[in-house]
């Protein structure tokens, strides 16, 4: 299974810092065999900027690639749960 290697913090949407908000956005993501996120589908959506936020970091990611049990590296598909927690 791909990991992540390079994670992007998300910008913290201002409407739910001022709403005081936290949660979680899930999204399946397609990684190529370079580890590039080539596609975000959100499965689990948050609202209130959340969801926007949470794409735009996750299209940013780098993984390690997924590889096969000889080594190769190949395409995969993952699902990933972003969490946003207030600043502190």
């Amino acid at each position: 299974m791909p990991k992540a290697t390079a994670v992007v913090m998300a910008v913290y949407p201002p409407e739910a810092q001022r709403m005081g908000m936290e949660g979680h956005v899930r999204a399946k993501l397609y990684i190529d065999e370079n580890g590039d996120v080539r596609r975000v589908t959100l499965v689990e959506k948050l609202g209130h900027g959340f969801d926007e936020a949470a794409r735009d970091a996750l299209r940013k990611f780098k993984f390690s690639p997924a590889r096969t049990s000889d080594g190769k590296a190949v395409p995969t598909n993952i699902v990933y749960t972003y969490t946003f927690e207030m600043p502190q």
